[in-house]
């Protein structure tokens, strides 16, 4: 089976409840940008709240800043686990990217302690200018 194949298959499962979380994750060890862009666009979709909680966590594991977008995305979701693990993924990024998202979700009642937490994680990333702010 050569990797398109491959590719392929594993997209077929996922639509398996039970082989769906073993499938997105042999997508994700592929890095192809194909299967990236696939589980970004599965995010618009109506899946189960499992589904959607394993692919946003390989975004984060991805590092890929295409991710960010999408996963901004879901911290407008209405269920407090897709945006609790979105956040999560988003500090996995650690990208500077990430801190003006991490800011605004620190006036989110539910998302407060964990931006927070990510702003701790992701000090050496944040400007001099905006340390200051954190720390009063």
């Amino acid at each position: 089976m050569n990797q398109e194949e491959l590719i392929k298959e594993l997209k077929r499962n996922l639509n398996n409840d039970l082989a769906a979380k073993e499938a997105a994750h042999f997508l994700s060890q592929i890095e192809l940008r194909e299967s990236l862009d696939y589980l970004i666009s599965l995010l618009e979709e109506k899946i189960n709240k499992e589904k959607k909680i394993e692919i946003i966590q390989i975004l984060g594991n991805s590092k890929e800043m295409k991710a960010i977008e999408p996963l901004k995305k879901m911290l407008s979701d209405k269920n407090e686990e897709i945006k609790v693990s979105a956040l999560y993924s988003l500090i996995k990024i650690s990208n500077p990217a990430v801190i003006p998202i991490l800011e605004d979700a620190t006036n989110i009642k539910e998302l407060k302690a964990v931006a927070l937490e990510g702003l701790g994680e992701m000090v050496d990333l944040i400007p001099r200018e905006k340390k200051g702010k954190w720390l009063t």
